[in-house]
């Protein structure tokens, strides 16, 4: 009976679930902010991601490039 108990209250403590809900949320926050700055338009998603490539396309050819020849 002790074992049982031990049991019940480790699940009880155990907040690894309550962690990954959060996650869940946050990842879903992240898609609705993204849907919000480059909208569902008459293309769908395909255009929000096209959009999205794009500007990070963009944004990485300003970047210097730190090779060496």
């Amino acid at each position: 009976m002790d074992k049982l108990n031990l049991l019940a209250l480790r699940l009880l403590d155990d907040r690894r679930g309550v962690t990954a809900i959060e996650y869940a949320v946050l990842a879903g926050a992240v898609v609705v902010g993204l849907l919000a700055v480059f909208g569902t338009g008459a293309g769908g998603t395909g255009t929000v991601f096209a959009t999205l490539k794009t500007k990070l396309t963009d944004i990485i050819k300003l970047i210097p490039s730190t090779t060496t020849p």
